[in-house]
């Protein structure tokens, strides 16, 4: 089985660069083969402040002629509290949830491939204390109880950076206490791997036996003033090849999907004004 990887899309109307990435992804997919794409979230540029922006990403990636699975990303749908640090972003929002779910399905969700599990996680619940977080893990551990195979995990956030017991409190990663409560569940299980977005960076790293790959962004790359380097600031995409019990992630240059840089969108991303000054 062959499966296409993309993350971090940032779609909207007024995003023309960024449409014209997506589109030409959407392109390579659809001539290429695939069984699959999963989305590994951020798919508007940035649709909890402008709801619109959902529709308008949901055009684009109508033109895929492949089945397509979702997890949405803190642009989508607000973003997760991390303890210790003021939220720098729009707060989780249960509507934007409901709108993410209209446009694009289930925001969690095993889908069986042969041998494999693939679970699909809303990374953005995490630490919220909401009834959709409690949901959703009541829904997790259902869902493993059915499975004997092989599983790869689907989120927007990487799980961790170094290790899980890391203790750095940044809104990049899954908080410590959820990551800790994840690991507990999946104990027992055959976690393979972990497929996340949200860094734009390219990063493959392994863990106590379980593979950790970070897909970039297909719209850009973060400027070094305001990230820093942990893998690869590039653009792309990634494909997950199934065979039986096996399988490989590998990065992808796919064509004409340009390099370009997060500060060149002020337009887009006004914030980013007071961040980056004149």
């Amino acid at each position: 089985m062959k499966i296409a990887l993309i993350s971090d899309t940032h779609l909207a109307a007024m995003a023309t660069d960024f449409v014209s990435n997506a589109v030409a992804a959407i392109d390579w997919i659809n001539g290429d083969g695939f069984d699959l794409v999963i989305h590994l979230g951020d798919v508007t540029a940035d649709g909890i402040a402008a709801p619109r922006q959902v529709e308008e990403a949901k055009t684009v990636l109508d033109r895929l002629d492949v089945p397509l699975l979702c997890v949405p990303g803190n642009h989508d749908i607000g973003d997760n509290p991390v303890p210790g640090r003021a939220l720098g972003e729009k707060p989780f929002d249960a509507a934007a949830l409901g709108l993410f779910r209209t446009a694009f399905g289930a925001d969690h969700w095993l889908y069986p491939a042969g041998d494999w599990a693939l679970i699909g996680l809303n990374a953005q619940l995490f630490n919220t204390d909401s009834a959709e977080e409690t949901r959703q893990f009541d829904w997790l551990c259902g869902a493993l109880a059915a499975v004997d195979g092989p599983i790869g995990l689907f989120l927007h956030k990487p799980w961790l950076r170094v290790a899980l017991s890391d203790q750095e409190r940044h809104p990049r990663y899954v908080p410590l206490e959820q990551r800790l409560a994840l690991a507990e569940v999946l104990a027992g299980h055959d976690l393979r791997f972990v497929a996340s977005g949200h860094t734009h960076q390219l990063r493959r790293l392994a863990v106590d036996g379980v593979e950790h790959f970070w897909v970039p962004s297909t719209a850009f790359v973060v400027p070094d003033r305001m990230q820093e380097w942990i893998g690869e600031k590039i653009v792309g995409a990634a494909v997950l090849t199934l065979d039986g019990g096996d399988y490989r992630l590998d990065f992808q240059r796919v064509p004409g999907v340009a390099h370009r840089d997060l500060g060149d969108y002020r337009a887009i991303f006004p914030k980013l004004d007071a961040i980056l000054g004149e």
